[in-house]
């Protein structure tokens, strides 16, 4: 999945200008302190706050263009765990992650990275 953000939104006194790309197959972690907008952006792309300004593409289409959301929440296919600690306690992390898939029919062997790739996003992040 690719993404495509060039967008504004302004909370009160809280304004948010981006430009960000995603390619496809990319692992992308969106990181800043308490108050920097990831979950504003995150809600964007998923379709869940209105721009002021700008658009979201994915995969090459307009969902929203600043003006209207042209495609529904619901119709983009993008996962999005909320930080209320929307997650399943049972599960793992990487069960977690794995469960949107899944639930659309997806084999585990799909959805799972190797030990090798978790290991390597794990570093990753932490470096």
């Amino acid at each position: 999945m690719s993404v495509q953000v060039a967008a504004a939104i302004v909370r009160g006194e809280f304004n948010l200008h981006v430009n960000l790309t995603f390619a496809p197959g990319e692992i992308t972690a969106v990181m800043g302190p308490n108050g920097a907008g990831k979950s504003t952006l995150l809600r964007a792309i998923a379709g869940l706050q209105p721009l002021d300004s700008g658009h979201v593409q994915i995969n090459g289409t307009v969902v929203d263009d600043g003006d209207r959301i042209l495609i529904a929440p619901e119709q983009r296919n993008v996962g999005l765990v909320f930080q209320d600690y929307a997650l399943f306690p049972h599960l793992s992390v990487l069960e977690n992650v794995a469960f949107g898939p899944r639930s659309r029919g997806i084999p585990a062997g799909h959805t799972w990275p190797s030990g090798a790739e978790f290991t390597k996003m794990s570093r990753n992040l932490s470096s």
